[in-house]
């Protein structure tokens, strides 16, 4: 990869990605409009990483939304999150064997 920093980079010519996606901050530069495009059209996040260090990650505008409503609702006592993830993290033991 390049500068060898183990990341995936975003071609600015292909929008064939995997679910996740890491793009170094200098890469973003380079091709924000393609990288905006496909997160927008995809719904698929784009990770942005600074030195070789994920940090950031775009998401498309409903789904930010969407995730402060639930944060809202956390907050507020309407959801419990530590319930939840209690169950999740079980969930994922029975399914592991």
């Amino acid at each position: 990869n390049r500068r060898g920093h183990g990341l995936t980079f975003f071609s600015c010519t292909s929008l064939e990605f995997p679910m996740e996606h890491e793009v170094a901050i200098s890469h973003l530069r380079d091709c924000l409009g393609v990288v905006y495009l496909h997160v927008a059209r995809t719904n698929e996040p784009a990770i942005i990483a600074r030195y070789g260090s994920p940090e950031v990650v775009m998401v498309p505008l409903w789904e930010w939304r969407w995730l402060k409503q639930i944060e809202e609702a956390i907050r507020a006592g309407e959801i419990d999150a530590e319930n939840w993830l209690a169950e999740q993290s079980e969930i994922e033991r029975n399914m592991a064997g």
